[in-house]
């Protein structure tokens, strides 16, 4: 997963400074090319660990868990939209939020493969 992540999307981010690239008026210091790079390198990255968790808490029929999972997916979605909104800065809260959802679904993923031992 993470090899075909850096196959697909580090072209995409090595080609994201140059002449051609768009900037959105929320961002007017980094081209759309690099934060939605970044964005969709986080989701692919997230998938897989809450994939697992999902099964996981289906399998025990534990749905406050499986609730979690699609929060992970929320906040990771609903942080990526706020880039096409006209104030600026708000590219930091897009990139973050797919930042800590990512990190937030390995720990959690940890979390649950550690209480299954």
């Amino acid at each position: 997963g993470s090899i075909q992540a850096i196959a697909l999307y580090g072209l995409v981010l090595s080609e994201a400074t140059g002449p051609a690239t768009y900037y959105l008026a929320s961002c007017p210091h980094a081209s759309i090319f690099l934060l939605q790079g970044v964005v969709s390198l986080c989701f692919v990255i997230m998938s897989p660990f809450l994939q697992y968790a999902a099964m996981h808490a289906l399998h025990h029929s534990r749905w406050v868990h499986l609730l979690s999972t699609v929060g992970f997916y929320a906040l990771a979605s609903l942080s990526s939209v706020a880039s096409s909104t006209l104030t600026p800065g708000m590219c930091g809260i897009s990139a973050g939020g797919a930042i800590l959802a990512a990190i937030g679904s390995i720990v959690y993923s940890a979390c649950v493969l550690h209480r299954n031992e």
